[in-house]
């Protein structure tokens, strides 16, 4: 009994509360929408990750993680195949 006690208060200890803001009408998402594919579209996708980073529950080291993945992926592809 005393195991299952300590396990519960170790996962609770570790487990925590993920808060993102909340968008309240469809509006509101057409124009976060609209926001994030612009920079997109402009290839600014850093700014569009961190348009996105107050909406979603991932932490922000995973979304720059993400941000950075890409990049790495992107000049890889251009340093194999060539600026085409």
């Amino acid at each position: 009994m005393n195991r299952i006690a300590l396990f519960v208060l170790i996962a609770t200890l570790l487990c925590t509360n993920a808060l993102a803001e909340t968008l309240r009408d469809d509006d509101a998402i057409r124009r976060l929408a609209d926001s994030v594919m612009k920079s997109v579209g402009s290839n600014d996708l850093k700014t569009a990750f961190d348009k996105m980073k107050p909406f979603t529950l991932f932490p922000s080291a995973e979304i720059d993680s993400a941000y950075l993945q890409h990049r790495a992926s992107e000049t890889r592809l251009v340093t194999d195949m060539g600026n085409q």
